[in-house]
């Protein structure tokens, strides 16, 4: 069988779809990876069987190379729009999103999230199958759409899982954040936690993007300082969370478990959909200032760290969560490939 994957650039040229591409291929007869940005389909044999969109920002061009070639397609898709946690009954407008003035102001004008979303889960509803990364994701777009979108099941993120990193680094002087700098992983809402808590520590943030100087002003007058890694991915990502004393988050999949398999727990946002994924594996905090509260309490008790991290490590290594290993997401992708032809 031959396979079009397709799926969009991630940070440092890699992402964990790009890494589930190089892990699949050897499944199949052949497997062409097109990365959207860097990759050229005109220069590719197109002699496919079957096309897969991998991720939702590359579900809409998916559906459409599966249709110019007359392809049977699988797309899956794990965004939810930033009207996720407000409702949609706004429409249009991002200031009833929950969204700030600014972003009305800059990219977040001429409607684009909202179109975004209507492209994808219409070119998901089209395709011959598809599937969405947890049952709030199906929920969400069944209301949105109006449309039973029968053709969904559900498939939970994947991750390498590698237990075989270092889980007893000695701890330095700051915590971490693992995210890109966008407004819906929320990460200036953990900046203002950071404020509030106004530990003389250091937050180190590994990613990048719009987000940044917004996060640099709400700290400016902060005993906390902080420290930027962009572009920052595999054994250097490992080697901060390990040293970090925790993580704070908010809308992001899998820095939490990775955290975990170097030995550091994670304070979390309350987030319905992140909740779906870890149960009560992770340190919940149920608003802003209630994480500020965490931040302060794990930051003076390493031996609470240890254990919180103790317990999101036992029930990942247990297959107790809702996210897949390589070999099972694997799995999932080429028995739904294999059963379009």
């Amino acid at each position: 069988m031959k396979v079009l994957y397709i799926t969009p650039d991630g940070v440092g040229k890699t992402s964990p779809q790009i890494k589930m591409a190089e892990f699949l291929r050897p499944r199949f007869d052949r497997l062409d990876l097109l990365i959207m940005g860097r990759s050229d389909i005109s220069k590719l044999n197109q002699d496919w069987d079957a096309v897969f969109g991998a991720m939702e920002a590359s579900v809409p061009f998916s559906y459409f190379v599966s249709q110019k070639l007359q392809l049977p397609i699988y797309s899956h898709w794990e965004w939810l729009p930033p009207f996720r946690l407000f409702g949609y009954n706004g429409g249009e407008n991002p200031l009833q999103w929950g969204l700030r003035e600014e972003h009305v102001a800059s990219h977040y004008q001429n409607k684009g999230y909202y179109n975004k979303y209507n492209q994808i889960i219409k070119s998901a509803i089209a395709s011959n199958i598809s599937s969405c990364a947890g049952n709030i994701c199906k929920e969400i777009a069944v209301k949105f759409s109006e449309d039973p979108i029968e053709n969904c099941f559900i498939k939970y993120p994947s991750s390498p899982m590698p237990v075989d990193k270092d889980r007893n680094r000695i701890k330095e002087d700051y915590f971490i954040t693992v995210s890109r700098l966008v407004p819906n992983k929320r990460v200036a809402e953990i900046a203002e936690s950071v404020r509030l808590a106004d530990l003389e520590t250091t937050w180190v943030i590994v990613g990048d993007g719009p987000e940044k100087e917004i996060i640099r002003e709400i700290l400016k007058n902060s005993k906390t300082k902080l420290a930027f890694y962009s572009n920052t991915n595999g054994q250097k990502k490992f080697e901060l969370l390990s040293k970090a004393k925790f993580q704070v988050s908010a809308w992001h999949g899998l820095p939490q478990l990775e955290a975990s398999l170097v030995g550091t727990a994670t304070i979390n946002l309350e987030i319905p959909y992140i909740r779906e994924l870890y149960g009560d594996s992770l340190i919940w905090a149920k608003n802003i200032n209630k994480m500020s509260e965490k931040i302060r309490y794990f930051y003076g008790s390493s031996s609470k760290c240890r254990e919180a991290s103790n317990t999101l490590y036992e029930q990942a290594t247990t297959n107790q969560l809702n996210i897949n290993t390589l070999n099972q997401g694997a799995d999932i992708i080429e028995s739904k490939l294999r059963g379009l032809i």
